[in-house]
């Protein structure tokens, strides 16, 4: 299946708004959904912030909420980008960066930003053409990781949680009235022994479509998610490991 590949542009409006719209326009000619803003619907500016169509009376606060929380629509193949030339990033985009990197989303820059202590990695800053013209290419993100060592750890250990998501599978199959199987596989993941099907959740990832890709790269099969369960679990090397395990139906038969 083809990525669908997204973004929400940051920047001042206000002093940026050929750049904005410049960084738009490639993105959106190079494939990439732009999620926010709509460049077509500024109808006016007050106190230094510019308002969209339907949002002329809101309390600023409430817009950039409800900005950030199109972050949440990005997905796997989703990224933020900062348009910020010269380096130059204001207090609302500044609050923007924490909320994106606080949500591990992917952040890449115009230039690298100046006079904040955020950590950008050394792979982060490209222009809006470079960016588009590389993800049309390699059909994936640039890695921000770039091997700087105690920083890079340092920032895992803060914005990356202790935890590992995980989804599982109970799959059941009715060859006749009154009788259920459950599809079991072996695994080396348990010393051969045998398991139901299932694995981790890529960052990124809705846990539902993790429970599909995990059932279709083990056993080929499709299935539909009929109900779902959670269940906590501590354990010393996670502080907080969560299983996931949703029951489904094959909807091809079991031989």
């Amino acid at each position: 299946m083809k990525p669908q590949f997204r973004c929400i542009l940051h920047g001042s409006l206000r002093k940026h708004l050929r750049e904005m719209g410049s960084a738009f326009n490639i993105f959106q000619r190079a494939g990439i959904e732009v999620v926010a803003p709509s460049m077509d619907d500024i109808v006016k500016e007050e106190d230094g912030f510019l308002f969209f169509r339907g949002e002329e009376r809101s309390d600023p606060r409430l817009v950039e909420l409800l900005y950030l929380q199109q972050l949440r629509q990005l997905g796997r193949f989703g990224f933020s980008y900062f348009v910020n030339p010269d380096g130059y990033i204001g207090k609302s985009v500044s609050y923007e960066l924490g909320i994106a990197q606080a949500s591990n989303v992917p952040c890449y820059f115009l230039h690298k930003p100046v006079d904040h202590p955020a950590y950008i990695g050394r792979n982060a800053v490209w222009s809006p053409e470079s960016l588009a013209e590389y993800i049309v290419k390699h059909r994936t993100l640039p890695s921000l990781s770039q091997g700087e060592g105690q920083l890079e750890r340092l920032w895992k250990q803060v914005i990356v949680p202790s935890s590992i998501v995980t989804a599982g599978a109970i799959i059941e199959y009715a060859p006749r009235r009154g009788e259920h199987e459950v599809l079991m596989v072996r695994t080396h993941k348990w010393r051969d022994r045998f398991s139901i099907v299932g694995g981790k959740v890529r960052r990124h990832e809705r846990v539902h479509d993790g429970l599909l890709r995990e059932v279709k790269e083990e056993t080929g099969l499709d299935v539909e998610i009929i109900s779902l369960r959670i269940q906590g679990i501590t354990t010393p090397q996670y502080s907080t490991c969560l299983l996931i395990t949703l029951c489904g139906l094959p909807r091809s038969r079991l031989y």
